[in-house]
C-alpha cells in the first residue's frame, strides 16, 4: 500500500459512451454518498414540523439560519441577501457534506480534486455576472463591474494598515 493511495482516483464502474468516458470513480461515489447522506438527514430533520420545534427542527433551522444570517444576510445585506440563500446554502451543503466525506477513513475527499472547487467557482462566477447584467442592464453592468468608487475612510484605512505594516517590519 502506497502512503498517498487514497489520492488517486480509481475507476469502480466503468462507463463508456463512444469516445465519452463517463465511469463512476471513487470521487463521483465520495460526492453522491456525502450529498446523498446529508439530503437524507435534513429531510428526516425537517419533517414534521411544529411551532414549537423539537431537537432535530432545532439542527435544521440552526443550518438554515447560519447560511441566512451568518453568511447571506452579513455579506450580501438583509435586502438582497434573500436572493442568494439557495445559491450558497447549496455550495454549503456540498462543501460540508463532501468535507466530511473525506473524515471517514478510506474514503476519497472530493473537494480534494481541483476540479470540484474550479467547477463551484465558476458556476457562482458566472450567476453572479448573469445576475448583475440581468438587474442592471448593459451600462450598468459595465458601470457596476469596473467603476471603482473610493471610500475615503476605506482608503485611508488602507494606507494607514500598510504603512504601520511597512515600519513594523522596516
Amino acid at each position: 500500500m502506497e502512503i498517498l493511495e487514497h489520492f488517486f482516483l480509481e475507476v469502480i464502474v466503468p462507463i463508456k459512451i463512444g469516445p465519452i468516458d463517463i465511469s463512476i470513480t471513487n470521487l463521483v461515489l465520495s460526492m453522491f454518498i456525502g450529498v446523498g447522506a446529508f439530503m437524507l438527514v435534513l429531510v428526516l430533520f425537517s419533517t414534521k414540523l411544529k411551532v414549537i420545534p423539537g431537537k432535530r427542527q432545532v439542527v435544521a433551522e440552526m443550518l438554515v439560519n447560519f447560511v441566512k444570517r451568518g453568511i447571506c444576510f452579513d455579506m450580501i445585506g438583509p435586502k438582497e441577501g434573500d436572493r442568494w440563500v439557495p445559491l450558497v446554502a447549496s455550495v454549503f451543503v456540498f462543501v460540508l457534506s463532501c468535507n466530511l466525506v473525506g473524515l471517514i477513513p478510506g474514503m476519497y475527499t472530493p473537494t480534494l480534486n481541483p476540479i470540484v472547487p474550479l467547477v463551484l467557482a465558476l458556476i457562482v462566477f458566472f450567476t453572479v455576472q448573469i445576475t448583475n447584467f440581468a438587474k442592471n442592464g448593459f451600462l450598468g453592468y459595465f458601470k457596476v463591474s469596473f467603476i471603482i468608487n473610493f471610500d475615503s475612510s476605506m482608503f485611508n484605512q488602507f494606507f494607514s494598515f500598510s504603512s504601520r505594516t511597512i515600519a513594523v517590519i522596516a
